[in-house]
């Protein structure tokens, strides 16, 4: 397939899941989901983590930033595997375009990276949102600051983590549309397990290190760890005791691993479907 043809189909994709994601309510209804949404699980967060420090032990402006931007950026990786988990099953069930789909001349590949694209950007406003009213609300509303300074943030290195670990989860997200291929069962919970795994290995609320043996080590394999970590060294120099240009290296080698082994099992699961006829087969079948 031509470079230009395989963008052409990204792009039409891209604008497809966009609006799919938009056009299910006026726009005003739309815009406040849009800011409630992230906004909301940042709050829980930050109000847990006030009433505990409240109780007797002593604020830690510091690990107080560690949480709010673990919390702020797992959206993506939330958005991700939501959008991913659910793609194929409703290509199959609810619009029933699964074989229109396959027989395109895109096929399914460039499809699933254009909605995984529309997801991103879905992504990136609401944890632009979440950033913007969450320091506001804890700043001037509670008293409790951020340790962050806005104006030295590393914004440059900021994008590229972004970026390099968009690539990793959208690996995992292709993990997720192939089981989807081969099962019919899963397609409703298969992201919140995948979310609660990583809430408790990714690094999002406390750091591995504080996990049991050998526990760490799965979280260090993940580039999800990696990619909050790069972001937290690029908001907060120093705040993760591991060099920025570190992180960015672990970051780009697991990326690279995952996408790398979602794509084959991707293939693997797209072959076995195929043997079992199963590719198009809804989930009251």
């Amino acid at each position: 397939m031509a470079v230009i043809d395989y963008y052409r189909y990204v792009k039409e994709s891209a604008i497809l899941g966009w609006k799919l994601d938009s056009n299910w309510t006026d726009p005003t209804l739309f815009a406040i989901y849009y800011m409630i949404r992230p906004l909301s699980g940042l709050l829980i967060v930050g109000f847990m983590y006030i009433i505990v420090a409240s109780s007797g032990a002593s604020f830690d402006p510091s690990y107080f930033a560690y949480i709010f931007i673990g919390s702020t950026f797992f959206v993506y990786m939330t958005q991700l595997s939501q959008t991913m988990s659910l793609l194929i099953p409703e290509e199959k069930a609810r619009y029933e375009s699964m074989k229109q789909v396959y027989i395109s001349p895109g096929s399914i590949r460039p499809y699933i990276v254009g909605r995984t694209l529309a997801s991103v950007f879905d992504a990136t406003v609401a944890v632009i949102l979440a950033f913007v009213l969450g320091d506001l609300i804890f700043t001037f509303v509670f008293k409790q600051p951020l340790a962050i300074d806005f104006i030295t943030v590393n914004y440059g290195a900021l994008i590229l983590s972004v970026v390099i670990g968009v690539v990793g989860m959208t690996g995992i997200g292709y993990v997720l549309s192939a089981v989807s291929l081969v099962s019919n069962r899963l397609q409703w919970s298969l992201s919140e397990y995948v979310n609660g795994i990583f809430l408790l290995f990714g690094g999002v609320w406390f750091p591995p290190s504080l996990l049991p043996t050998p526990l760490p080590q799965i979280s260090y394999a993940l580039p999800i760890t990696w990619f909050l970590d790069a972001v937290r060294a690029s908001m907060v120099p120093g705040s993760t005791g591991v060099p920025l240009a570190t992180s960015l290296a672990y970051l780009v080698i697991s990326s690279i691993a995952t996408v790398v082994i979602a794509y084959a099992f991707f293939a693997y699961c797209e072959g076995m479907a195929k043997r079992k006829g199963i590719l198009d087969r809804k989930a009251e079948a």
